[in-house]
């Protein structure tokens, strides 16, 4: 219970697409202002974007300015929050604040780039956190080996990577074995793996309404392209517009046999295709 008391977090999910409060509007141009210094390579100017007790207080922060200039390749052709953000409150003695979690996601060469950052909004700890006291970036690869808990590609556990470190500074991941291609599928990156020939979402339709068999889809459609095996999801990418998939879903405990089929895109859910229901 003091544990509890201590430590007492606060999560309320919010959609990106609802309005923001006149504190999201601040993390809105801070974030801008950082992209902006980031793409200039403008080092003073990305420093003035933390908080006051990142810029007095991280040592290595010119070296970790460096490390996320060379890791991120810019320009930023576009950016967007993620779908989701968390808003929290912090009771501990030498941590009390009020804060806001977003993850920004850069546009760049065709690739998605991902920026966490922790916003203070109230601070009572007399430690000048206000505004962008954390950060956190990582390449496609690295996120999307994490998003598909592929740990034998990547040492990268989120927030859990910087456990007995400083919190208030700027992380930046790079680091990950072999090369593979990433793509954005519902919301959080996924390793790709692209195909000869893509099909529309009607041709899924037509054969999981005669077949649920997932080995005999593969035998006519090919491998999928996408897979988050813990969700017992695959995905295959259709031809019917951009950045469109068919998620598959498998019938838990059964393996081979095909439950739901939806449309989705990068980040929404679009439309359900099929729905198989058994007692």
């Amino acid at each position: 219970m003091l544990s509890d008391a201590r430590n007492r977090i606060k999560h309320v999910i919010r959609s990106a697409s609802s309005s923001w409060a006149e504190s999201g509007v601040d993390v809105d141009k801070d974030m801008d202002a950082f992209i902006k210094a980031l793409d200039k390579h403008d080092k003073k100017a990305l420093k003035k974007c933390f908080s006051s007790y990142v810029q007095k207080n991280d040592k290595e922060l010119d070296q970790e300015i460096d490390e996320l200039f060379a890791a991120y390749p810019g320009p930023t052709d576009s950016w967007k929050w993620s779908m989701d953000s968390t808003q929290s409150y912090s009771s501990a003695s030498d941590e009390a604040r009020e804060y806001v979690t977003h993850t920004a996601i850069l546009k760049s060469h065709g690739k998605n780039y991902y920026i966490y950052i922790e916003y203070t909004e109230g601070e009572f700890a007399g430690k000048d956190r206000y505004g962008i006291c954390c950060v956190d970036f990582t390449t496609p690869e690295v996120q999307a080996a994490y998003s598909d808990q592929r740990f034998d590609l990547t040492s990268y556990r989120g927030c859990d990577s910087w456990e007995g470190e400083e919190r208030y500074k700027l992380h930046v991941t790079i680091d990950h074995k072999g090369e593979y291609l990433t793509c954005r599928i519902l919301n959080a990156e996924t390793i790709f793996t692209s195909s000869e020939k893509y099909y529309s979402y009607k041709d899924f339709l037509n054969f999981v309404n005669d077949n649920q068999s997932i080995n005999d889809l593969r035998q006519k459609f090919g491998n999928e392209n996408a897979s988050r095996e813990y969700l017992e999801d695959v995905y295959y990418k259709v031809n019917d517009g951009e950045n469109l998939y068919v998620r598959i879903s498998l019938r838990p405990m059964a393996g081979n046999e095909i439950m739901r089929l939806d449309l989705v895109d990068e980040d929404n859910y679009v439309r359900k295709l099929f729905v198989d229901i058994k007692e």
